[in-house]
């Protein structure tokens, strides 16, 4: 079990006195509460556009934390959209127990505390990247959101594992993540982005969520694009651009 999370959660701290670095204007948010007698402090950073006509929740990849990340918010500002970005229990200065389970749970609270901070009533975007994918797919099933975006997503983690089952042979692997469980109940549009040279997760295992999509034509893929460089791309942005738009 440790070994999954090793593996699945890649977090680096921050310490706590860490100024974000970034050049657009951010205001950084904190929100602590309780579930199921599990406390936390989650850590967000609110990226404000210049005349918003949006708000993009953020859900970042394995990796590291929210300064990592930082840069991936750039093109929904360019659309005038608000961003927020959170880091989940033990990434960056967020603290609390890490499960499967009450992650769900902690997106979902920080989302609904997120928006009624911020007083939005206006439109929602939901974007997730890698791992954040299944947590933006399910959050899209408890809310109303105008548009899903997934970055890089996969069907699910344990068939991501079985794909690379030579170098993770595990009996039973904990964590599911099953992107495919819950789009079929997602409302709004769903698009996929993904990059044809990704070797991480290889783009025929999210194909498999072509079926789980109102058109073929929202799974968009992105021509030499590998999975750390696909938001590079030029046609990235084109995609996101007709998307936002």
């Amino acid at each position: 079990m440790l070994l999954q999370r090793a593996i699945i959660f890649r977090a680096k701290r921050l310490p706590d006195q860490h100024v974000f670095k970034c050049e657009h204007p951010f205001t950084e948010l904190f929100f602590d509460f309780k579930i199921k007698d599990e406390k936390f402090l989650i850590n967000a950073v609110h990226l404000k556009a210049n005349s918003s006509k949006g708000l993009v929740f953020f859900l970042h990849g394995t990796l590291n934390h929210i300064q990592y990340h930082l840069p991936k918010a750039d093109i929904f500002l360019q659309h005038n959209l608000d961003v927020v970005i959170m880091d989940y229990p033990t990434y960056g200065k967020s603290k609390g127990k890490l499960t499967e389970a009450l992650l769900y749970e902690v997106v979902e609270t920080t989302f609904k505390k997120t928006v009624e901070h911020l007083k939005h009533t206006g439109d929602v975007y939901l974007v997730g990247r890698s791992l954040g994918t299944a947590l933006a797919s399910n959050l899209a099933t408890k809310i109303n959101a105008k548009k899903l975006m997934l970055i890089s997503p996969y069907y699910s983690m344990p068939d991501l594992f079985n794909h690379k089952v030579k170098l993770f042979p595990f009996k039973k692997l904990k964590f599911k993540f099953e992107n495919h469980s819950y789009l079929p109940y997602v409302k709004c549009d769903t698009y996929i982005l993904h990059g044809d040279k990704d070797k991480l997760i290889p783009l025929k295992l999210a194909q498999k969520l072509i079926p789980h999509l109102k058109s073929e034509q929202h799974f968009v893929v992105i021509p030499g694009a590998d999975h750390f460089n696909v938001h590079e791309t030029a046609q990235f942005r084109e995609a996101v651009h007709q998307i936002m738009t």
